[in-house]
């Protein structure tokens, strides 16, 4: 007659295998998660995902506020109030609203206004409006802010370039890095120096290792590893449960087929 199990008192009841397992299973969903997403903003612009639009409300975050229109910046031209948003530059006219083509799906930050012509920074750079309506994209960097001197000169704040200037209304453009380097000797601070918080996340995108223009090799390595991890761990666990399952169903057939005296010896 089998005995009954008894816990072994010298092995602690908490063993690192056991929570290595249930926590591997419980957290794999989050996991393949972070995993995936890691690799579809590494590759935001490639793919468009700001062109698309999605609705989420069945996300518990998103349910009870929506993110709906965010206004940036606005500016009047003539009879018009053109609105900067992140789904693209609005005009308003009279009550009607009028999506401005070029820009359609484009994340807008700031505008200005110049000689009858208007100024847009966007996530791809700075577009402007002639005085007869066209739009054109006269610098292809990203850019935080557009603003303009009383001597004319644009003055554009970008990610890539830094500030970048132009005399000629958009034409030429020349980065300008004397202010940052004032700002730097006269405030005391290192230009070489960032904030910890800047480094944790370039060291958690790769862009502290590769550089900017590779980061996006750092982020598919690992989040392919994170996949691969999450999917082979549940396949294993998934494994080794149909085969205890199968062991014990082989046992139990085994013992109905043996001779009921034999069971109890």
């Amino acid at each position: 007659m089998s005995q009954p199990y008894r816990r072994n008192p010298l092995k602690p009841p908490m063993q690192w295998r056991w929570w290595h397992k249930w926590l591997g299973i419980v957290l794999s969903l989050p996991l393949l998660l972070v995993a995936v997403t890691a690799i579809l903003l590494a590759h935001d612009r490639a793919l468009g995902l700001r062109q698309i639009s999605v609705v989420a409300d069945w996300l518990p975050a998103y349910g009870d506020a929506a993110t709906g229109i965010e206004i940036r910046a606005a500016q009047r031209l003539l009879d018009t109030d053109y609105m900067a948003t992140r789904q693209g530059l609005f005009a308003l006219r009279d009550g009607q609203v009028e999506t401005i083509a070029a820009l359609r799906g484009t994340e807008m930050r700031d505008l200005a206004i110049a000689d009858g012509r208007l100024y847009g920074a966007a996530r791809n750079g700075i577009w402007l409006r002639d005085a007869d309506g066209t739009w054109r994209h006269v610098l292809k960097a990203e850019a935080w802010s557009v603003n303009v001197r009383p001597d004319g000169a644009i003055l554009a704040a970008t990610r890539e370039r830094g500030l970048a200037v132009s005399m000629d209304g958009g034409i030429q453009w020349e980065s300008e890095n004397a202010a940052a380097r004032a700002i730097a000797e006269q405030s005391g601070i290192d230009p070489r120096a960032t904030n910890l918080g800047r480094l944790v996340l370039d060291l958690h995108t790769g862009k502290a290792i590769l550089g900017r223009q590779l980061e996006w090799l750092w982020i598919d390595i690992t989040g392919a590893a994170l996949v691969f991890l999450a999917v082979s761990g549940l396949v294993m666990w998934l494994r080794a449960r149909r085969q205890r399952l199968q062991a014990r169903y082989e046992r139990l057939r085994r013992e109905r087929q043996m001779p009921v005296a034999a069971r109890h010896q």
